[in-house]
């Protein structure tokens, strides 16, 4: 990564984590109490797929980035290989490592910039068999299967892009944290305009109120 960059991520990052991150019933973002720990490097996202994720899931991801790309300043591109220079690695893994009764999780790997507070590339597991499971497994509802499956895949990619949960309670969108059982309420799958708003001010974009 290039330093200019890498000098921009940690003024950005800086300004930020000392920034308020909202009153009552906030989403905590990046470096801040009850983000995710870190901001991505930069607004393009270059992801790739392990082989434990079976082809026919990738338009999940696919799917997921490209709502991220419509809703902040974040562009993504996804590689035919994972290399070092890859910002997000997508894993179907079971247990994923160091949470074995994880739905999913989005690591940082490899921390830069300031305070190590930048993200150079990071990990979106998603346990495709822990959901299956809760799903209630080959009793269980096919349809409370997949939703949860696209709702983890867009939840710990927000993550990636420096959002943390939600603080809402209750809250009805991807970054809060649970498993749902009601997969026609599609409003689930979306972020909240507070949280594209803070990736977007990040990368440049009008200050957020909230």
């Amino acid at each position: 990564m290039g330093m200019r960059r890498l000098l921009i991520a940690g003024l950005c990052t800086l300004v930020l984590v000392l920034a308020p991150q909202g009153g009552a019933g906030a989403t905590p973002h990046g470096g801040g109490p009850g983000g995710p720990g870190y901001w991505p490097d930069s607004a393009d996202h270059w992801f790739c797929f392990e082989s434990n994720v079976p082809s026919a899931d990738y338009p999940i991801y696919q799917d997921a980035f490209q709502y991220l790309d419509n809703v902040t300043s974040m562009y993504d591109s996804q590689s035919s290989y994972c290399g070092s220079l890859t910002d997000v690695i997508i894993s179907n893994t079971h247990p994923i490592p160091g949470c074995s009764n994880c739905l999913g999780m989005a690591p940082c790997i490899a921390k830069t910039g300031f305070l190590n507070l930048a993200c150079e590339q990071g990990m979106e597991y998603v346990d495709t068999t822990n959901i299956w499971i809760a799903s209630g497994g080959f009793s269980g509802d096919i349809n409370v299967y997949w939703f949860n499956v696209i709702y983890n895949a867009r939840h710990e990619l927000g993550h990636t892009a420096g959002m943390g949960h939600s603080t809402n309670s209750p809250s009805v969108h991807v970054m809060a944290q649970g498993f749902y059982t009601d997969y026609g309420n599609w409003a689930r799958w979306g972020f909240r305009s507070e949280d594209t708003c803070h990736v977007n001010e990040f990368f440049g974009g009008p200050a957020c109120n909230h």
